[in-house]
């Protein structure tokens, strides 16, 4: 579930989908139950089972018994976190890692849901979500796109246990420097994209047009395969603008998702088409590219294997 612009919240549902004259978008919407396509069961908001198709088929049954179990879940700061398993109640200290203060900061929830898109890979999970933390290519593979905004091969990089903030200034920075040196002056929103990686599988960027939240998965049980979901919440400042100038929620998400299928996703596919031919055998992270180092080891820490190994000058 999220929270949308006007403080409600939207249900995310895998498996049902809201009943009635109008369809909501698959995996959102706000009625008060959810009835199943399958055997057409239906549920409250709350898990519990509400009417079961042709009961009487069934003999005695507990409502009470068959209802969806709860999982553990928490909002914090304008964020809803969910654990897939039961088990104990989910740690904002555990997940945020520090980043409490910078969650607050940009008030999330303030920021209304404008776009989501289902974006596929023919390569791992973490490859794809590698693309988004690192800036080293971004003036040769994105060129004639978002290189022509961004300042390629310079970022910073904090970290906040197994989570990441890394920031990416684009090319008004070198404007800012010929305005002014008073640094505390600088419209930072305008000349950074700042970029949080959480632990284990989310990026989230804030620039501002907004906030992008980005989650990978590995898809089909594969190795080889991956699902991005990119959902876009727009920023209370940009949206009465952005109708203003007849720029869509579809046509910025559309331009947004082609750089990454077209450029991104492309490119990593044929490295994913080399690696599990074995050449090469290992890739190699520079001093440049932190953020990979410290996600790469996060994941590495996680499963029990070794830290990626430093090599000596």
């Amino acid at each position: 579930m999220v929270r949308d612009g006007e403080g409600r919240f939207r249900a995310y549902a895998n498996v049902c989908r809201h009943r009635g004259s109008q369809i909501a978008p698959e995996g959102r919407g706000s009625k008060a139950s959810f009835t199943c396509p399958y055997h057409a069961w239906t549920y409250g908001i709350d898990g519990s089972l509400l009417a079961i198709n042709k009961e009487s088929h069934f003999g005695k049954v507990c409502r009470k018994e068959l209802s969806l179990f709860e999982l553990p879940s928490s909002e914090f700061h304008g964020m809803l976190w969910v654990r897939p398993t039961q088990g104990d109640p989910v740690d904002d200290v555990e997940c945020l890692g520090g980043l409490e203060d910078d969650l607050a900061h940009w008030k999330l929830a303030d920021f209304p849901f404008a776009h989501t898109q289902v974006i596929d890979a023919r390569a791992n999970w973490k490859m794809a979500m590698d693309t988004f933390a690192e800036n080293y290519h971004v003036n040769i593979l994105h060129a004639e796109t978002v290189g022509k905004e961004m300042k390629a091969n310079l970022q910073t990089c904090d970290i906040f246990n197994n989570n990441l903030r890394f920031v990416y200034p684009n090319q008004k920075l070198d404007l800012m420097r010929f305005l002014t040196s008073d640094t505390k002056r600088w419209p930072y929103p305008q000349i950074v994209t700042t970029l949080y990686y959480l632990y284990p599988n989310v990026i989230m960027m804030v620039d501002s047009f907004g906030v992008d939240l980005l989650r990978f998965f590995p898809l089909e049980n594969s190795p080889s395969k991956s699902r991005t979901v990119h959902t876009w919440y727009i920023s209370p400042k940009v949206q009465p603008r952005l109708k203003e100038f007849g720029y869509t929620y579809e046509e910025r998400a559309s331009r947004f998702g082609e750089v990454i299928v077209n450029e991104d996703y492309e490119l990593i596919a044929n490295i994913q088409f080399s690696a599990e031919r074995g050449t090469p055998s290992e890739m190699l992270l520079g001093r440049n590219e932190g953020a990979l180092q410290h996600i790469h080891n996060a994941l590495r820490s996680a499963v029990g294997h070794d830290l990626l190994p430093v090599e000596e000058n």
